[in-house]
């Protein structure tokens, strides 16, 4: 299916001591990379795997094990991972947690991660799809179907207002990108039957702050937020 990863196990790379094994992890729904892991949603949505530093084995895809996990339940499923800074964002249906910490070593011990917090906000995400970072901030499509950014500084921040009836149109992202040279984060969107599409182009330049909408790669329309501080 579309999103969808897999890896193959190999061998274990340590012979001696208590050093975690390398055990087959399930299929991902989605992964990220953040703080020097791979981290990835497991199979089941309730899970977020991480795997061993890749900077303890370079040439070699990091290895996984049972014991490296972290669960989120609160009834609904985990849709994406992103990494901000030194934390690590995990959305659901229904809310956004976040994980911080370095991680254990090699045996898996120490570990400061704990278990996830969540963000005193009822917003979920709609898909991984819609999740895309930025040098402001990680920005998504929410469960409202609105646009919205979480800050470096760990505040959430509606970002689409100018184009909410453009999203009422095509609700359904099906991709999220970052043009970091043009300083712009796009949005492919979709309408319900998914027989059109525009894209949303939100312009994040110092000193200003616009959205553009385009449809077959022509500007239907130019509109401004206004400009805030950075």
């Amino acid at each position: 299916a579309n999103g969808v990863f897999s890896t193959t196990p190999r061998q274990p790379a340590y012979t001696i001591g208590d050093v975690l094994d390398d055990n087959a992890p399930p299929s991902f729904v989605d992964v990220c990379l953040h703080r020097g892991r791979v981290f990835a949603i497991g199979g089941d949505q309730r899970t977020v795997w991480f795997s061993k530093l890749i900077a303890d084995e370079p040439t070699v895809f990091p290895g996984f094990n049972e014991a490296l996990t972290v669960r989120v339940d609160d009834g609904s499923n985990i849709v994406a991972l992103a990494s901000l800074d030194t934390v690590l964002l995990i959305f659901t249906e229904q809310g956004i947690y976040y994980l911080e910490g370095e991680g254990p070593g090699p045996t898996g011990f120490p570990t400061d991660y704990g278990q996830p917090r969540k963000i005193a906000a009822d917003i979920g995400c709609m898909s991984a799809l819609s999740v895309v970072g930025c040098q402001l901030g990680v920005l998504f499509q929410g469960t409202d179907g609105r646009i919205w950014m979480m800050t470096r500084s760990m505040s959430l921040e509606p970002l689409g207002g100018p184009v909410e009836d453009t999203l009422a149109s095509y609700p359904t992202v099906k991709a999220a990108t970052l043009v970091e040279n043009f300083d712009q984060v796009r949005f492919a969107c979709v309408n319900a039957a998914g027989s059109a599409g525009v894209t949303l182009v939100w312009d994040y330049a110092p000193g200003t702050r616009q959205w553009s909408v385009y449809e077959h790669g022509l500007s239907l329309i130019h509109i401004s937020e206004p400009t805030r501080p950075y």
